[in-house]
């Protein structure tokens, strides 16, 4: 007889995309997740209850447990039914949705929130993004100043710059995107900025760890993780919210690389003060 998993809630975009149907094999298993690719060169995560939603995650009350007799490479996904060989298979329509694509607009300019992101990255722990302050803030101002040509250099400096699953590089690039993105739907920045950033991350893309290009994507499509939504209503409210907290849960995320993420953040906030992106 075949085993049961029961799941807790899906991303929608996994149902509402046809790239995400297809043959799957295990990339990778880790502790509270299973890793899945397909060969459309999509990712799709088996998370445990321990881990919050997020992009491509499927969050099952307890992952399956694998063995030697587990086929690695017969999981599908077809029709919103994920096959797990030797489980029963999976109606994923019938667990709770999450909506990784959400629209979150920043229309005035989280001065609090600044400040307290600003003296975070202060702190010791984050001792080891400091190769990375002069790369982002030369993106940042060549990017702004339509600069193409001066945008080369920092991009390659920062895009896959680190020495974990997710690099520090990969995660400030996520950062900034997410950022920027929620700014101009709430109207701060000018329309052209946001497509000028994407074009020059797309550009050196094969330069981000082979983890970090999924999450980069991820952002480039306006997709982040609940933890990451709640950030950003956090900035949307500047101190509606237990700003402190929010901030630190950030951090404390290993699985965005949270303290780097928080540095692609900080220099979107810090260009915006400077009033680069009013142009």
């Amino acid at each position: 007889m075949n085993k049961k998993i029961e799941v807790i809630s899906t991303d929608s975009y996994i149902l509402q995309s046809s790239m995400y149907d297809g043959l799957y094999i295990v990339k990778k298993i880790r502790e509270h997740r299973i890793l899945l690719t397909s060969l459309k060169g999509q990712l799709l995560t088996l998370v445990d209850e321990s881990v919050n939603n997020g992009p491509g995650y499927i969050r099952c009350k307890s992952l399956p447990q694998l063995d030697n007799n587990t086929a690695p490479d017969s999981w599908q996904l077809a029709n919103s039914f994920l096959l797990i060989p030797g489980y029963e298979e999976i109606d994923l329509k019938k667990s709770e949705m999450f909506e990784s694509n959400s629209i979150i607009q920043i229309k005035s300019f989280p001065g609090r929130m600044k400040r307290l992101i600003a003296q975070r990255l202060k702190k010791d722990d984050c001792l080891f993004l400091r190769p990375l302050e002069e790369p982002l803030h030369n993106l940042a101002k060549a990017i702004s100043q339509r600069d193409f040509e001066s945008a080369e250099i920092p991009v390659t400096r920062i895009a896959g710059y680190g020495y974990w699953e997710f690099s520090a590089g990969d995660a400030s690039l996520c950062g900034m995107l997410l950022t920027s993105r929620c700014f101009a739907l709430g109207g701060r920045l000018g329309p052209k900025w946001i497509p000028r950033l994407s074009v020059e991350i797309k550009r050196f893309l094969s330069r981000a760890g082979a983890y970090g290009r999924y999450w980069i994507n991820y952002a480039l499509s306006g997709r982040m993780t609940d933890k990451q939504q709640e950030f950003f209503k956090a900035l949307a409210g500047d101190g509606n919210r237990v700003s402190e907290e929010v901030i630190e849960n950030i951090c404390n995320n290993d699985e965005i690389n949270g303290i780097a993420f928080l540095a692609g953040v900080n220099i979107v906030l810090e260009m915006i003060q400077d009033g680069f992106f009013g142009r």
